[in-house]
């Protein structure tokens, strides 16, 4: 079985700004690795999901992972990142341990409570597991801490 390292997966929607974030990771000594995974020009949210299963199936322990969605992410999306989020959670809920973040552009206000939405679901699907959901917008950066599991559950900055 794999153990848990330092991994960090990114998870991006197409046309999303992986930037800001991919800069904060690789920044961090801590990071053993920092991988990305963004959805190709016309693949499907399903298509995209099946990428991610194969990546997980690797057996490399994910720590950590984000959400970068693009920019006017809104409600209609939420429903297929929950199906794609709930691959990366399983995951990590198997191993005990990890956090998701969910990015969005700090001015893009239908995002934001798109992200919000988002997080309600995930709250909904991880209820009774074990898992916490925590929601918390960092100041002026976009993202919301999601998905802590395990005894590590403690909010962090990640810029």
């Amino acid at each position: 079985m794999a153990s848990v390292g330092q991994a960090v997966l990114i998870l991006a929607q197409e046309g999303a700004d992986i930037g800001p974030v991919l800069a904060a990771w690789q920044h961090r000594a801590d990071d053993d690795l920092v991988a990305v995974l963004q959805q190709q020009v016309g693949e499907s949210m399903i298509d995209f999901k099946r990428r991610l299963q194969t990546r997980l199936q690797t057996g490399c322990g994910i720590e950590r992972g984000a959400f970068v969605a693009k920019h006017g992410f809104g409600l209609p999306d939420v429903l297929a990142t929950v199906a794609l989020l709930s691959s990366l959670v399983a995951t990590m809920v198997a191993f005990g341990t990890g956090t998701v973040y969910l990015w969005g552009q700090a001015d893009d206000a239908l995002a934001s409570y798109a992200l919000e939405a988002l997080a309600d679901a995930m709250r909904d699907q991880v209820r009774g597991t074990g898992v916490q959901v925590i929601t918390e917008e960092r100041s002026h950066s976009g993202v919301h801490e999601i998905v802590s599991v395990g005894a590590r559950a403690t909010s962090r900055t990640s810029a």
